[in-house]
Formats: structure tokens, C-alpha cells, sequence
């Protein structure tokens, strides 16, 4: 295995930072991040084979943020692979929501997912996530502690 660079500097839609990219398979998908204060609300596709990038999602159906993250769930509740994202941040707030995007070749579908108890937990910006190497449905986070609103 050998690095290999890419010049995307042509392509507007990858300039962004606090994005995350998540690799399946031949793919690597890209969700949000920001460009300055703008903040993206897509999902893209790059495809390794081709070295071509796909607009999936224009606009998600949640809100736009940067440094949440994107972790690959190899058998979601969908049954199939699915990218789990946590947290992140806007311009005025820090995103407390988790949405699974169900992979099914060239369909998607997002869907909110309900944490039970401590919704509180997922109020994370600029920290990490891992599955759980024994538990393979469980998602571990680490790092950015939760927000908590005074009082």
C-alpha cells in the first residue's frame, strides 16, 4: 500500500473542514463540515476507482454542522450497513441528535435515532467515535465533554 495524492482543487464541494469521511468499501462519503462561516448541509461520494466525486444529498434533513462524526455500523437496525453520525456544531449551537444513513447501493435513507435516558450525552462537538470491538452495535465516544446548560 502506497500514499497516492489527489488534486481536487477544481471541485468547489471539497474544500471544507470538520467534515467527516467514512470509508465503505470502494467509497468514501463525506458529511457537512464548514467552509469559513459557511456550513455544509450535503453528503458526497467519492469513488476510489474512478477518482469522481457524487452528490448524494444537496440538502440533509437535519441541520448543518461541522466536527460531529460519522462511524461506520457494519449491521445496523436497517440490516445492512449504515454510518451512524453524533453531535457536531453550528454557527450558534452544539448539535445534541444521532442519524443513521441506511447504505443500500445506490439508495439511502437517513432516519433519526432516539437515544433512551441521556440525550445529553450526544451534546459533542470535535471529539470521536469508535465501535465497540466486542459489541459491534454500540457506538463508544470519547473526548469533548457534553454541554451542559447551566443551572
Amino acid at each position: 500500500m502506497a500514499w497516492q495524492h489527489h488534486d481536487f482543487k477544481d471541485d468547489p464541494r471539497t474544500a471544507r473542514a470538520g467534515h467527516s469521511a467514512t470509508a465503505v468499501g470502494k467509497y468514501v462519503y463525506v458529511c457537512g463540515g464548514r467552509r469559513g462561516g459557511h456550513f455544509f448541509q450535503d453528503l458526497i461520494r467519492y469513488d476510489t476507482d474512478s477518482n469522481t466525486w457524487e452528490t448524494i444529498y444537496e440538502e440533509l434533513p437535519f441541520v448543518a454542522r461541522a466536527n460531529h462524526t460519522a462511524t461506520l455500523v457494519d449491521e445496523g437496525v436497517s440490516g445492512g450497513k449504515e454510518i451512524w453520525l453524533v453531535g457536531g456544531q453550528t454557527n450558534d449551537d452544539v448539535v445534541a441528535d444521532c442519524w443513521a444513513l441506511e447504505l443500500g447501493g445506490n439508495q439511502f435513507a437517513w432516519r433519526q435515532v432516539h437515544v433512551r435516558d441521556e440525550r445529553c450525552l450526544l451534546m459533542r462537538t470535535a471529539h470521536t467515535a469508535e465501535l465497540h470491538p466486542r459489541h459491534p452495535n454500540e457506538i463508544l465516544i470519547f473526548g469533548a465533554p457534553p454541554v451542559l446548560a447551566p443551572g
